[in-house]
């Protein structure tokens, strides 16, 4: 008899000391694995804490104080949890409004009302530039880095976000998210004792985050105090002249919200110059063999995922796994630019949108041959174990 994967075998007459070199072996590979572990926990520790010190020291200093819950003992009764909530959400609230309201509103009685939002392509690309690129996204499942990779968006979903503002209406797609229950501390089976956080989709944030800018950039400019503006780190002097200037010449803004329309224009005059082009793709990091790729199959898997996506229920659709950030998985991405732009100006709403894009995303994923999950997006309690650390962790046992 023989140990798998080993030259060791119970019929040497040394077997003892092999068995014991073994073992040591085996030792070593975990005590190096281990401190492995550790960097990367610390590594990322630290660099999570910079972060969040730079952005919010409040939540930073609670963190701190407050021990690291993991939650992964048993989970809450599901119809206590959501009679817990109901109680919360679902029953009407008669605010008590005092004295103070009325010394608000005549304060705000002399201010100058803001000027029409005007959203123009370049705000939503902005606003997709600040975003991470794989924050967990809401019911649609997209995330940030398609609505990056696919510029050809950018001025339908300015177009689209001017529509619902002037309309000031929403599907109710874009208003409805994903809500997950994070244990506040060990009673992880009283639903009073977790924090909900929830995911909306990525397009409606793109738009909170477009007003969100606006309207910290005018309410900075109302002050008339400059040295409360820079003490407050929001602009620094450049940037604070820059928004006075844009602010006076409102002319310009309005101008550049009436190029946006011909760009799909332009786009379009481009795409049958692209068609019969092969796209190359550069071999990556792993010595991948150079693959040339016709953007006939590419179109045709493109039409087929958006018509599949058009059709599949939003609980059903399948989840887009996390890429690379390869130049190899850019290229395929850049190549989906020229095609989308049809598809693109038919769209009637964000929702159609939104499917659409969605439906890029599945093509690339399809052609780069991305594993994808066909179980639906419906979770239950996930682990708290992060994702890097659960891939090192199972390395050794496929080391030898």
């Amino acid at each position: 008899m023989a140990f798998a994967r080993t030259n060791v075998s119970l019929s040497q007459p040394d077997i003892t000391q092999k068995l014991t070199e073994r073992v040591d072996d085996l030792k070593k590979r975990i005590a190096a694995w281990g401190k492995r572990i550790w960097r990367y926990t610390e590594r990322s520790t630290r660099f999570n804490q910079s972060r969040l010190f730079q952005s919010n020291q409040k939540r930073l200093y609670e963190s701190l104080e407050r021990p690291m819950v993991s939650g992964t003992g048993p989970a809450p009764n599901q119809a206590d949890t959501v009679a817990f909530w109901r109680g919360l959400w679902s029953e009407p609230v008669n605010h008590s409004e005092g004295p103070w309201t009325e010394v608000v509103a005549s304060q705000c009685a002399g201010i100058t009302p803001m000027d029409p939002v005007i959203i123009t392509p370049d705000n939503v690309a902005e606003a997709v530039r600040r975003a991470p690129n794989w924050k967990s996204p809401g019911l649609d499942g997209l995330h940030h880095y398609w609505l990056k990779g696919f510029m050809v968006c950018h001025s339908v979903l300015a177009r689209q976000f001017q529509e619902a503002l002037n309309q000031k209406s929403l599907p109710s797609l874009f208003t409805t998210g994903i809500t997950h229950l994070v244990p506040k501390d060990q009673g992880t089976t009283d639903p009073s004792k977790y924090r909900p956080i929830t995911c909306l989709p990525t397009i409606y944030k793109t738009l909170t985050s477009i007003l969100s800018a606006r309207i910290t950039r005018d309410y900075f400019l109302a002050r008339s105090d400059d040295r409360y503006i820079l003490r407050s780190n929001t602009f620094d002097v450049t940037e604070l002249e820059r928004l006075r200037r844009e602010a006076v010449s409102s002319s310009g803004e309005n101008a550049a919200a009436e190029d946006a329309a011909p760009q799909l224009a332009e786009q379009t005059a481009n795409v049958d110059a692209a068609v019969n082009t092969p796209v190359v793709v550069d071999s990556n990091n792993d010595g991948t063999v150079a693959q040339e790729l016709e953007l006939e199959q590419m179109r045709s898997t493109l039409e087929e995922a958006i018509v599949e996506t058009r059709s599949t229920p939003l609980e059903n659709r399948p989840r887009l796994p996390r890429l690379a950030l390869s130049e190899r998985n850019r290229a395929f991405v850049r190549a989906l630019n020229p095609m989308l732009v049809t598809y693109l100006e038919a769209s009637r709403d964000l929702c159609e949108t939104d499917s659409i894009l969605f439906g890029a995303a599945l093509a690339v994923c399809r052609i780069i041959g991305a594993t994808l999950s066909t179980a639906g997006r419906a979770t239950g309690q996930s682990s708290a174990i992060p994702a890097w650390r659960i891939r090192i962790e199972e390395r050794p046992s496929s080391a030898d």
